[in-house]
């Protein structure tokens, strides 16, 4: 029978919904530095930053669901900001794990 490799078996992207050099960012590298280590693959930071994270966050909510693309934001990107927007094109509680 035929299965999929252990995880991860291919490079993890950490998609950071803020600036270079802003906390999230600073955070999200250092995370990723030991992600690597842990799991022998790299970690690929992706900043996508814009509409106060809703850009690096839609991304991440119409990836694959399998794991390789992860997410480090604030909270005011998944709790405050569909309460006080209508550009967010995706629902926290329903697209992200």
């Amino acid at each position: 029978m035929a299965q999929e490799a252990a995880y991860p078996s291919r490079p993890i992207a950490i998609v950071i919904a803020w600036p270079p050099g802003a906390s999230a960012d600073l955070v999200a590298r250092a995370g990723g530095q030991r992600m690597s280590e842990t799991h022998s693959q790299p970690i690929v930071t992706d900043s996508r930053p814009g509409v106060a994270g809703v850009l690096g966050s839609a991304h991440v909510a119409r990836s694959r669901p399998d794991g390789y693309t992860r997410q480090v934001t604030h909270n005011s990107t998944h709790g405050l900001i569909s309460l006080f927007s209508r550009n967010v094109t995706c629902d926290p509680l329903r697209d992200f794990t």
